[in-house]
Order: C-alpha cells, then structure tokens, then sequence
C-alpha cells in the first residue's frame, strides 16, 4: 500500500523523524530562551556595576574636593576655635591671670581674640578683655606690630616669663605653672591647628600674654 507515491514505512520513517525535528527544535527554542534571559541579566548586572562604579567614583571627586573647600575655608577664612576641643584641654588645669593683645586693624585678629576670651572666660580662667597691642614709644626700626608683645609677626603665640620652653619637650611639667601652659598650647593646637610659644622680660611671673597677629 503506498501513499502519494511512497510506501507506508516511508512515511511512517519520516513521521518519526518530524517529531524529533521538532523535538529538537523545541528544545533549541528553549535553550536559546535560557541563553537569552541569562545574557539580558548579565548585561543588566554589567549595566548596574558600571553605574555604581561610576557613582563611588563621582561620590568620592565630590568628597575630595569638599575637602579641599574646607582646606582652603580654613586658609583664607576667618580662623574659628574648636569650643569642645579648647575647654577640654583646659579642664582640670591651674587657671593663671591671662591677658590678650591683638594686632589692630585686623577683623580676623579682634574676633579671634573675642573668641579666645569667651572660652577663656568659660573655662573660668582670669582672663582680661582683648586689648590692640600698642606701638612701641620709640621704635628703632619697621617691625611688625606683633613683635612689640613678644608674640611672632604672624598667628597665635602664647608669651610667658621665667619658663625653659626645652622643656615642653619632657614627659612631665615641672610646676602647675607649666602643666596649664602646656594645657593652653594643646587648647590652641587642637581647636585652631597652631599655636608659638616665646618668652619676654616685661611679662610678670606666673602669667600668660596671647597675641593674635593675622594669619
């Protein structure tokens, strides 16, 4: 018995090979879903890490420069003491008679000094308003304001009498004298960045002259 011209094995051969033609191929059409949905989420994960890449790196350009801001805010802009910092490293200590100068006709220097006497004043240390350094009589020769109060020509130096400034150097003060000395140059090194210390002749014993000179 044939069918269109061909023998029933035939077609029963060929049926057979159809279904698995078509088994094959549904198979592939399966295989090539599973390869398309694992290609589509590996590109999206790519996508998604390039893009958190590139936000970390954006985040930390803008954290960089944030910093330099304030880097050049604390160079150029009005200099600001640390209040915890600067009453913390007071705390405890000897207060001894302070007295401020400040070069005049400064803004910054006159707050400064304001500022350095509130704190002062809070930390209940006998402390005279801010006063201008006053000119020397006769001076010899151009200097600046600041060296006539025994301070240096430019930031926040903390004038005494009768101490070795060597000896800030040695694990223990020798007096409380020099413990509140130490504990005003840690006030202003940690809440301002800096502070000098230097000696002068016309200072009484046991007390501290803060000059503030521009920056």
């Amino acid at each position: 018995m044939q069918l269109w011209g061909r023998t029933l094995e035939f077609w029963d051969v060929t049926s057979q090979w159809l279904v698995w033609v078509a088994a094959a191929a549904a198979g592939l059409g399966t295989i090539s879903g599973l390869l398309g949905a694992i290609i589509s989420h590996e590109t999206s994960a790519l996508i998604q890490r390039t893009s958190d890449e590139k936000i970390a790196v954006a985040n930390a350009k803008a954290a960089e420069a944030n910093l330099e801001l304030e880097r050049l805010r604390a160079q150029v802009g009005p200099r600001q003491l640390r209040r915890d910092k600067f009453i913390a490293a007071l705390h405890g200590k000897y207060p001894f008679p302070t007295e401020i100068q400040y070069v005049r006709d400064d803004p910054d220097s006159f707050n400064l000094a304001v500022s350095v006497f509130f704190l002062l004043t809070e930390a209940k240390w006998p402390v005279s308003y801010p006063d201008p350094v006053l000119p020397p009589l006769r001076p010899s020769f151009e200097q600046p304001l600041a060296l006539t109060a025994g301070g240096q020509p430019s930031g926040v130096t903390i004038v005494t009498s009768g101490i070795d400034v060597t000896s800030l150097a040695k694990p223990v003060p020798q007096d409380d004298f020099e413990a509140s000395l130490r504990a005003l140059q840690t006030a202003f090194v940690t809440s301002l960045g800096r502070v000098a210390i230097s000696g002068s002749q016309d200072m009484k014993p046991e007390c501290f002259r803060i000059v503030i000179a521009p920056r």
